[in-house]
């Protein structure tokens, strides 16, 4: 089974999330590594809980600030899952970009 067909199979059975698939940057692998990078997330979820949860699932280091890229435009925080594959003109599949930057200077 490929990962299009695993992807649907996953949205046919959860209606209400959206699949992820998040692709690290080389700066951000030059100091971190992901356990996973195929998410399938709640759609009410906001893009800061997700970032919240994979800094806590990986041990990524606190003094970081880890960014979200789509079609290489920053992610507001604020938004959720639904809004964001809305936005993009509901997506079967978000590629989102994750970068790092030290947060104090």
């Amino acid at each position: 089974m490929n990962d299009v067909e695993e992807i649907d199979k996953l949205l046919k059975k959860y209606p209400n999330r959206v699949a992820v698939i998040l692709e690290p940057t080389n700066n951000f692998k030059k100091e971190h590594s992901l356990n996973k990078l195929k998410y399938i997330i709640n759609g009410n979820n906001s893009i800061a809980l997700f970032l919240f949860h994979i800094k806590q699932l990986n041990n990524l280091k606190t003094y970081k600030s880890f960014y979200l890229f789509n079609h290489n435009v920053l992610i507001s925080p604020s938004l959720t899952f639904n809004q964001l594959k809305e936005q993009y003109n509901n997506e079967k599949v978000l590629f989102l970009t994750i970068d790092c930057e030290s947060a104090f200077g």
